[in-house]
């Protein structure tokens, strides 16, 4: 009674397609969207940062479909309204990639049909502009690192932490959370040649051990003796996300902006540098991805090699020279 009653109050106060809508779900063709979004978040492996844009793309989700299954054109259709508000072709993707993970996680615990295709899959994207490297992020020029130290060091306020996570990031190419979350345990020796241990990085491939460079011996022991939090940056402050890195990088941007680089030269531009040496000093990049944290190509490598010795390792990161 009480299913009828509200069946009829839907088909007068919204109309039948409502109305169908309604029943679907309460017979059960029909799944409400973000019946299982919680336990879809809670069985990733992300970052603090990474899950709370997928839950932000779920949101999206259930506004634009608010139960599933929903047909493959609807979802076509919703991309095409995405690219006509003009977002960013990265963006586009990275919702629907979402979806698609969400409604593959729902087939694998049968709360929806696992025979049925997957309507975010597939889909082609139209960009509605080429890229320009005028909005492409830079990698500095060899030269602008050392400016960049130096600015650092001489700012009117000191700021130890910033100068060594830029001096950091220019010998070993590290992400800059990859600097901020290192402790002093992380710094290793084997075989006589100290390394940092990244045990906690932004992908599989980020967990990787990398030399001390040459250049960054004394200020690696300076690091070590003054810690005051088992930190190689101490007293940093950690963001709602976890992150730590979070200051630094607003700490160089006002760096970057008085020695007037625009907003295409990023923390993360620092490693693009390394990049570059790595490429000019002709260092393969299989060999260079095991140092910066890249996936390595090709199966042999990838899948079934143990790595480089440290040796190798320390060999090709004193390349780095500016």
């Amino acid at each position: 009674m009480v299913c009828t009653d509200e069946l009829k109050r839907i088909y007068h106060e919204e109309g039948p397609d409502a109305m169908s809508h309604f029943a679907d779900i309460v017979e059960g063709n029909l799944l409400p969207t973000p019946t299982h979004a919680e336990e879809y978040l809670s069985s990733l492996s992300v970052e603090a940062r990474t899950k709370q844009q997928r839950e932000h793309h779920l949101d999206l989700l259930t506004k634009r479909f608010p139960a599933l299954p929903v047909k493959r054109s609807d979802v076509t259709k919703w991309i095409m309204e995405m690219e006509q508000q003009n977002l960013a072709e990265n963006t586009i993707k990275a919702r629907v990639g979402t979806c698609r993970g969400y409604f593959e996680f729902l087939q694998r615990l049968d709360y929806l049909n696992p025979d049925e295709a997957n309507p975010f899959e597939g889909h082609r994207f139209t960009s509605k502009r080429k890229a320009s490297k005028q909005d492409l992020r830079q990698a500095f020029e060899v030269s602008d690192v050392p400016r960049l130290i130096e600015a650092a060091k001489n700012k009117p306020r000191k700021d130890p932490n910033l100068v060594a996570a830029i001096t950091i990031a220019a010998y070993t190419g590290m992400r800059r959370e990859e600097i901020a979350r290192l402790k002093v345990e992380h710094v290793k020796e084997r075989d006589g040649i100290r390394f940092f241990d990244i045990i906690d990085a932004k992908t599989k491939a980020g967990l990787r051990e990398v030399p001390v460079h040459s250049e960054l011996t004394a200020l690696v022991d300076e690091l070590v003796e003054k810690s005051t939090d088992g930190y190689l940056l101490p007293g940093e402050s950690v963001t709602k996300n976890g992150e730590r890195g979070d200051a630094i990088g607003k700490r160089f941007k006002t760096l970057r902006d008085g020695l007037g680089f625009d907003g295409r030269y990023v923390f993360h531009s620092i490693r693009k540098t390394v990049s570059t040496l790595f490429e000019r000093a002709g260092v393969s990049h299989n060999e260079a991805a095991e140092i910066v944290g890249h996936e390595k190509t090709g199966m042999t490598y990838s899948l079934y090699s143990a790595g480089m010795a440290m040796t190798q390792k320390l060999k090709i990161i004193e390349n780095l020279q500016y």
